[in-house]
């Protein structure tokens, strides 16, 4: 039996609804003695305090959006971040992992691990909520998202 391929489209879109569930508490384990899953990072206090004010809006590069409850200009915005498991350890984002995907690096043995890094931009129009995307493609990881990454490298 063939086991068929995998397109990173596919596990980004697994992997952000299972983000999603795990940020409203299902699927939370309830053994004490587990280690902590390794899957969001808060850029700051605002990030972790904001509450979404209705539904998410999927962008580019897998970009989730969301209007933050209470300010009609702030808006949730959840970049994902990859990495490899039996890769060098460092994040990739979506475009990054796109080009591998295509150079025929990943394949349906390749286990990929997501980490979603939130934060909250206070954007004023159309315009500049589609800039974000291009900002991200971009990008390297941000400095305190490094941070807890090589944190939970150390404690795996």
């Amino acid at each position: 039996m063939r086991i068929p391929r995998l397109k990173l489209g596919d596990v980004v879109l697994y992997l952000g609804l299972s983000l999603v569930f795990a940020s409203y508490g299902c699927g939370k384990r309830g053994n004490e003695n587990q280690k902590e899953e390794f899957t969001s990072v808060m850029e700051n206090s605002e990030a972790s305090q904001a509450h979404a004010d209705g539904d998410w809006h999927q962008l580019a590069y897998g970009i989730a959006v969301c209007r933050a409850t209470g300010s009609g200009d702030t808006w949730i915005v959840d970049y994902p971040w990859f990495w490899i498991e039996s890769g060098p350890k460092r994040l990739f984002n979506r475009a990054q992992m796109e080009s591998l995907d295509v150079g025929g690096y990943l394949d349906s043995t390749t286990t990929v691990n997501v980490v979603t890094y939130r934060t909250v931009r206070h954007i004023h129009g159309l315009d500049d909520l589609q800039s974000v995307p291009e900002e991200f493609a971009r990008s390297e990881p941000p400095e305190n998202l490094l941070k807890a990454f090589k944190a939970h490298l150390k404690g795996q």
